[in-house]
């Protein structure tokens, strides 16, 4: 195929429209390329396989800013209650203070639990989600590499805003490309539809009369 489109979807609210773009331009002999961040959806809304597609799902996760969140939020104070824990254990057994330290480090486990994830919903992710487009740019600039938009990538076409950024560094740095909200099927309705190989074939030959068919229990057992 000589001509690409190029669809930037990053979230998954328009996965039926998307598969329906990609099926209407495959149809027409137009590549299509598709950058999202996590592919099963796609998968499971059916995706035609010509697409090629790339994933920023493990870019975005090895990116510094939730990374560092994790540890700082997570994984460094559990090591604390868990290192609190370890020094507590063996005065466990103590009538005098054994239950008081049980108790404080049970109290310290859950109120890490809830003020880590109080901190993680109500701030870390309202503030991630204002930079994360332009994140998910950064991640799709390094990820992918230079071939997310070849010399045939003729069209970007931007289904949410959180694609907004990464169509926007994607035509300042490709002047040609025309960068559009949803595809405008209108200049690619005139193009003839592309036959299938299977269509141009002949039908298969009738067996001979005198041949009896194979029964369908043989044949299934056969596949």
């Amino acid at each position: 195929m000589s001509r690409r489109v190029l669809l930037l979807a990053l979230n998954t609210r328009r996965v039926a429209a998307v598969c329906e773009d990609a099926e209407f331009l495959l149809a027409r002999g137009i590549g299509v390329d598709l950058l999202t961040v996590n592919p099963l959806p796609w998968e499971a809304a059916g995706l035609p396989a010509a697409v090629r597609s790339w994933s920023l799902r493990e870019g975005e996760g090895r990116h510094p800013l939730p990374r560092i969140e994790r540890l700082l939020v997570y994984r460094l104070p559990r090591k604390a209650v868990a290192l609190l824990r370890g020094a507590a254990e063996p005065h466990y057994a103590r009538p005098d203070v054994g239950r008081g330290l049980e108790l404080a480090v049970g109290l310290a486990a859950r109120c890490h639990a809830r003020l880590a994830d109080g901190f993680h919903h109500r701030v870390f992710i309202r503030g991630y989600r204002v930079v994360r487009p332009y994140l998910l740019w950064r991640v799709a600039r390094r990820d992918p590499g230079p071939e997310l938009v070849t010399a045939a990538t003729e069209r970007v076409v931007v289904y949410d805003t959180y694609a907004v950024p990464t169509a926007w560094h994607l035509g300042r740095a490709h002047p040609r490309l025309e960068i559009c909200l949803g595809l405008d099927r209108a200049g690619y309705e005139d193009l003839p539809p592309v036959l299938e190989p299977s269509a141009a074939e002949p039908p298969a030959a009738e067996p001979p009369a005198a041949e009896p068919p194979v029964p369908a229990a043989v044949r299934e057992e056969a596949g």
